[in-house]
This record gives structure tokens, sequence and C-alpha cells, in this order.
């Protein structure tokens, strides 16, 4: 088993439930605390220095976001990850994104895409693998906040999680896609937001999840 962070570089403001929760969080998605890990509240409460109560209150935010399972007869296990479940997650991701781009290309301001194109321009920029995905995830994440639609944001977060702990667990030692076909693909559908072209933006983002599964699937 690996040991999640302290997470001592914290802001100073973050309560010990919200440093926990980012700690355990991170380590998941890292996969230092891999599928069906036992997670026993007092070796985390002696991992982290504090009292039972907080670690409780982070399992039970990380249950929420499905990181974790909680059983009576088990305990607590850190989430288990099935392959066969990349191209339903795509799916999900396609699916949500579209109706999100279609509503944001109806209530996005033309000065609202200035941040769009400031990622794009750094997800250009870069050559560092890690700094790319940090760019790409804001970039997608920005969407919904274009589009006005806060139940949607958490529900790709949800889902974002999901595709990410799959594609770090499963695929991290295969190649990324293309990140200047890629960077190309992003430039494109910024574009169709910019003209309000919502038929092309469905076509956009559907080949754009349809290349990373076909990616993936071919790794």
């Amino acid at each position: 088993m690996g040991h999640p962070s302290t997470d001592n570089d914290a802001p100073p403001h973050r309560t010990k439930q919200a440093r926990i929760t980012h700690a355990l969080r991170e380590a998941i998605l890292n996969g230092h605390l891999a599928p069906g890990t036992r997670l026993i509240i007092d070796g985390l409460a002696r991992h982290f220095s504090v009292s039972p109560i907080p670690v409780r209150e982070a399992l039970q935010a990380l249950r929420a976001e499905g990181l974790i399972d909680i059983t009576p007869h088990t305990g607590t296990l850190v989430t288990s990850l099935d392959l066969s479940t990349m191209p339903e997650i795509l799916a999900l991701l396609e699916g949500v994104e579209m109706a999100t781009f279609r509503l944001a290309a109806e209530r996005a301001r033309p000065e609202d895409l200035t941040a769009l194109d400031d990622l794009l321009t750094a997800m250009e920029a870069t050559r560092d693998d890690h700094q790319w995905a940090e760019l790409n995830a804001r970039f997608h994440g920005h969407i919904p906040v274009l589009a006005k639609t806060p139940r949607t944001q958490e529900i790709l977060q949800r889902i974002t999680v999901d595709w990410n702990r799959l594609r770090r667990w499963f695929f991290h030692d295969h190649p990324r896609r293309d990140r200047d076909h890629a960077n190309a693909e992003h430039r494109a559908m910024v574009d169709a937001l910019r003209l309000r072209d919502v038929e092309h933006l469905d076509v956009l983002v559907r080949a754009h999840y349809r290349a990373v599964l076909a990616h993936y699937v071919r790794s």
C-alpha cells in the first residue's frame, strides 16, 4: 500500500478535513493508493496527526465522489477499476460535453472566450506532458462555466475523475495522443464557439472523443 502525502504545503486556511480529503484524493488519482486498498481510520488519523473525526469526514466526501466504497462487512476500500468501462466513460464525456458546448455557444459572450484562447496558447507552447494535461483539464472544465451550468460542471468533474483514474492506472506507460493534433482540435472548437456553430461543434466534440478512444484502444 502506498502512503498519501500529509499535504503540509496546503494553504493554512484549509480545514483538517479538507486537507485530508485533498491528500487522499490525490493519492487515489495518482495510483499511490491502488484500487482495492483498505483504508483504516485509526491508521490514517495517526498518519495525518489528527483525531479520527476529520478522517471520517474526509472519507465520506471521497465516498460521495465515488473514489471509495464503505460497506459494513468489508470496511473502506478504494474503488476498483474496470478497463471495460472505458468506452462508456468516454461516451458519457462526449454526450455531456456536446450538450454543454451547445449551451456555451448560445450563452457565452465573445469576450468570455479569452480564457479559452489563453489556455490554448499555453497548451500550444508547452512541451511538458504534465503541464499540458493540467491545461487540458482546465480547458474542458471551463466549458460549463461559459454555459452557466453548475450542475453539468459537477457531472463532468465526476466523469473526468473516473476517466483520469482509468487512464493513469492502465495507460501510465503508454504515450499520449499527439499534442499538436489535439491542440488543433481544441482550436477548432473555440473557433466554432466564436461562430456559434452548434452543428459543427457536435461534429468536433464527437470526433475528439472518438479519436481519444481509438488511441487508447490501439495502445
